[in-house]
């Protein structure tokens, strides 16, 4: 019996072992076939999974399911940004959301739009059919980025001392900058807000900079016109 034992032990521990292994060990019984046969067992005569995905619709609002494809340097950035006490899956998971919550928006909106003028066309169009083909073309990066663009700054003003005095000169931003600056503005501007989820919240900030409106572009406005009211010291960078 206790030899009986330590050979199913073995055979335990050394699955990973071929199976010329288990029958020079005698232990046959406990593998009666080889492994290249194990493999080409059909798959349909396993159990299958009662797991159920989840739905892609919302209501009667259908939403396509997010596909796996690799994230830009934009998203990348604004979720390091977005990323507190080194926790980037929740980040994540917030920018997902954040990304959702504007397909869904998107998605009303075309709806809204497109139904009745569909209807006046041809009654007897198939409304639902169409939306889903469209619901294809919607993008939310495309959103994302639109409303990052829009906050990004030209110029901003860098102190700058000479002899006694410091002045605010104005100065470029390279493309690399602009975009820091702009989503650290957004994240803050999502940070101060209360009461919400923080994917809500950025999807706030967020569609008010698509549609040029809200904290954000304020904040880019007033620099602009600080640059805008330094210009005359713009000549010291070169002094």
């Amino acid at each position: 019996e206790n030899k009986t034992t330590m050979v199913s032990l073995v055979c335990v521990r050394r699955v990973v072992a071929s199976s010329s292994y288990y029958y020079s060990c005698g232990c046959s019984s406990f593998f009666p076939m080889s492994f290249s046969a194990l493999r080409s067992i059909s798959t349909s005569t396993l159990p299958q999974s009662t797991y159920k995905r989840k739905s892609p619709y919302r209501g009667d609002l259908f939403v396509p399911p997010k596909e796996t494809l690799s994230p830009s340097p934009v998203e990348n950035k604004f979720v390091n940004c977005l990323m507190y006490d080194g926790k980037k899956a929740t980040a994540r998971k917030i920018f997902s959301n954040l990304l959702e919550n504007i397909k869904v928006q998107e998605l009303k909106r075309v709806r809204q739009e497109r139904t009745k003028s569909l209807l006046n066309a041809n009654p007897d169009a198939d409304v639902q059919s169409i939306l889903l083909e469209e619901a294809q073309h919607v993008d939310p990066l495309n959103i994302f980025q639109e409303a990052i663009s829009n906050c990004m700054p030209t110029m901003t003003v860098s102190s700058l001392k000479k002899g006694s005095s410091v002045h605010q000169v104005p100065t470029p931003l390279t493309l690399p900058r602009r975009q820091a600056m702009a989503i650290k503005w957004i994240i803050a501007a999502a940070r101060k807000r209360k009461g919400k989820p923080m994917a809500d919240k950025l999807f706030d900030e967020v569609m008010d900079a698509y549609q040029n409106k809200g904290s954000v572009i304020r904040k880019k406005i007033e620099l602009h016109r600080m640059v805008e009211g330094n210009r005359s010291n713009a000549p010291l960078r070169w002094r």
